[in-house]
């Protein structure tokens, strides 16, 4: 489990300041200012100022932000990064891109679009608004019922 002492540290591998297991399933928003590693199931949206990776056995529905992405699993909604995305050879990505560089692995499969290059713009979590379990802002005004006064649909005048 835990590495032999006289065995080097990969300077490039991110401190783990939180892991999803395999075996987790969460519904709801994750926010954090460390690092994040998936390894299962999470339906809402992952915000970091730090690094997020997304393992082989992970699947993502909602949006991730995070200074350096890598994508290994299954991912289905948008993808802002300030950094760097990387898709493997093992990742499947049906959503949207932005970030500044892009690495994608031959097998990869990516189905959206990408904006590179900008200077990507944080996404202020403000309290005030409240969202969604996917991180969508929730409507101030609720929906009308069918049949209500608001509701002329089908109405003849």
């Amino acid at each position: 489990m835990f590495k032999p002492m006289n065995e080097p540290i990969n300077q490039h591998q991110p401190e783990k300041e939180t892991v999803i297991g395999a075996s987790v399933k969460i519904k709801g928003n994750l926010n954090s200012k460390g690092n994040i590693v998936v390894r299962g199931q999470l339906t809402g949206t992952i915000r970091t100022e730090a690094d997020v990776i997304i393992e082989s056995t992970a699947k993502i529905f909602g949006s991730i932000q995070g200074n350096n992405v890598l994508i290994a699993g299954e991912v289905n909604g948008s993808i802002s990064c300030f950094q760097k995305l990387e898709l493997t050879a093992s990742a499947k990505l049906l959503g949207d891109i932005e970030t500044r560089d892009l690495i994608i692995a031959l097998g990869a499969n990516f189905n959206g679009k990408t904006t590179m290059g900008q200077t990507i713009k944080p996404i202020v979590n403000d309290s005030s608004e409240e969202s969604d379990d996917y991180g969508n802002k929730k409507s101030a005004k609720p929906a009308s019922k069918p049949g209500d006064k608001n509701d002329r649909v089908g109405l003849a005048v």
